[in-house]
């Protein structure tokens, strides 16, 4: 997984998703992208845990906010 952010804006142009589940993570930034949430927004929700999508929340950890 590859994350794109612009650290003023928190604004998402991209990611990148190479695998087996890729479509059920992708879905994750597609609507962040969509709606224009954020890095934050992603990185405030609220996953269960053991749930595949937690992996994308730890991708936009590493991002500066």
């Amino acid at each position: 997984m590859k994350v794109l952010s612009d650290p003023e804006t928190e604004e998402i142009p991209g990611c990148h998703i190479i695998g087996t589940d890729a479509a059920t993570l992708i879905q994750e930034v597609a609507n962040a992208v969509r709606s224009r949430a954020g890095v934050d927004a992603i990185l405030q929700s609220i996953y269960v845990h053991p749930y595949l999508p937690e992996v994308v929340q730890r991708a936009f950890g590493g991002l500066p906010v």
